[in-house]
């Protein structure tokens, strides 16, 4: 087991090239509708959407841009004590590290559970991570009905793609 110190060197390349390919898709970087109002509505678009035979009830947004506007020229967040609960989790995403960081560069090449990783801020990181799924599953279980599907937004062709139907609410969500 290889044991990793993860410190922030404050490099900013966590806030630079956010769109990504993700599940076949052009993705940016995820944002609540209360976090989506931080930036201007032309750097928004939908990112994930609940209804039965089309979106109707968006629940995520994505910032459309490749580098975030609240990164300054000294590598800082002009938004810090504000930002979004995905920027706040980093490097945790999704349940994983993120490769985007180079001090992560070793996660490419060892599986997960050959890598331990100590954290020198840990529990913000997994308490924002965890307010993230835990918004995702309250606006699942609030908008469940039977045959719900979860919609995702490609910012690639500006379309949605239907990614699940859903037939009782204790399935994961995917999107």
């Amino acid at each position: 087991m290889i044991l990793e110190v993860f410190t922030c060197r404050k490099c900013g390349q966590c806030c630079k090239n956010l769109i990504e390919n993700k599940s076949n898709q052009k993705r940016g970087l995820t944002l609540t509708a209360a976090e989506a109002k931080l930036f201007s509505d032309s750097l928004i678009a939908p990112l994930a959407a609940f209804g039965s035979e089309a979106p109707n009830i968006i629940f995520l947004y994505q910032l459309s841009t490749n580098d975030c506007p609240y990164l300054n020229q000294n590598n800082k967040c002009d938004i810090y004590e504000k930002r979004p609960l995905v920027c706040r989790s980093f490097p945790l995403t999704q349940g994983s590290f993120s490769t985007k960081c180079d001090r992560f560069w070793f996660f490419k090449d060892f599986p997960e559970n050959s890598v331990k990783i100590a954290l020198d801020w840990g529990k913000t990181q997994l308490d924002a991570e965890k307010q993230l799924d835990e918004y995702i599953l309250n606006f699942f279980k609030t908008n469940f009905s039977q045959g719900t599907a979860s919609w995702s937004f490609d910012l690639a062709d500006k379309k949605w793609k239907l990614i699940k139907r859903y037939n009782n609410s204790k399935e994961n969500v995917e999107f």
